[in-house]
């Protein structure tokens, strides 16, 4: 274009749209192929804060409890494991291979799980909600009913153990 159509006001409204339209149309784009962010700020997904929130759990690790529950999720589960929040691991017990989980997707920043896995004596069973909150991952119980309440007409996700 020459100067004096750059001077023209009728051909300047357009440029000015175009030059604002342009770069929002290329990042949804981007982001629209992109498809599903499920990683939080520190790349955990979802259904890995719930496999390590459990093993934070066997291994009475209150500081790891802290950091991927809901503050009062953490302080009732320190309070009934009678540990500290500040605590770090206490013996090197995970969970065994043989768990499975259901992950069932609320929306993008919201799913619940329900984990199930067997140990040595006891068959365990784990029902949990996980949100999205300042971009990290966080759990917190949930009551078995309200779960299923919570997960009428979705179909879940299949995640196990063995496979990861």
């Amino acid at each position: 274009m020459s100067r004096e159509e750059l001077r023209d006001s009728k051909n300047v409204i357009p440029m000015i749209l175009f030059v604002t339209i342009f770069p929002s149309l290329f990042v949804t784009l981007f982001f629209s192929i992109r498809g599903d962010i499920r990683e939080d700020k520190h790349d955990r997904e979802p259904h890995e804060v719930v496999v390590m929130l459990e093993n934070a759990f066997l291994q009475r690790n209150g500081a790891l409890i802290k950091r991927l529950a809901a503050p009062e999720y953490a302080k009732q589960a320190a309070d009934t494991l009678d540990i500290p929040l500040t605590q770090g691991s206490q013996n090197n017990r995970t969970l065994p291979d043989n768990w499975v989980m259901e992950e069932y997707k609320i929306d993008e920043n919201h799913y619940l799980y329900h984990l199930t896995w067997v140990d040595e004596t006891e068959h365990i069973r784990d029902y949990l909600r996980v949100k999205r909150i300042n971009d990290e991952w966080r759990a917190n119980e949930l009551h078995p009913e309200r779960f299923e309440q919570e997960i009428k007409g979705i179909k879940p996700r299949i995640i196990r153990g063995n496979k990861e």
